[in-house]
């Protein structure tokens, strides 16, 4: 039966980086057959590139079933690269894309800090982010 769908295999670890420092924004699909992957900079396609480097894992899992490690790495985090990241993967059963995520070096002069915890979010969800100054 071909499938589709995707979870956030971990937090994306760190959201705001050192400048020249990588970004590696990752999440698995439960996809059969395997599916096509585009990612997307500020709404447009991201050529593979010295700064943009994708790839595509194949991983079973308890139950027999097929995921992917689906990756994007960033190298060179600076304010070239700072913006909204996304994927658009599909096969034979359709298209879907993640959520966007904002990834952006410190601003000169504050103080930042993330603490990622590994999440899963339902497609669909709201989540709640909490910042405090």
């Amino acid at each position: 039966v071909p499938t589709l769908g995707y979870v956030l295999s971990s937090a994306v670890s760190p959201l705001v980086v050192s400048t020249g420092g990588n970004v590696i924004l990752s999440f698995q699909v439960q996809a059969d057959p395997i599916p096509s992957v585009q990612w997307y900079f500020n709404g447009s396609l991201i050529q593979t590139n010295i700064i943009y480097q994708t790839s595509i894992t194949p991983t079973n899992n308890t139950t027999g079933s097929t995921l992917y490690n689906i990756t994007l790495l960033i190298g060179s985090e600076d304010l070239s690269t700072q913006g909204y990241y996304y994927a658009s993967f599909s096969n034979r059963t359709g298209t879907q894309n993640t959520s966007s995520v904002f990834v952006t070096p410190p601003v000169v002069g504050s103080i930042l800090s993330f603490i990622a915890v590994p999440t899963c979010i339902t497609l669909g969800s709201t989540i709640q982010l909490v910042c405090s100054v």
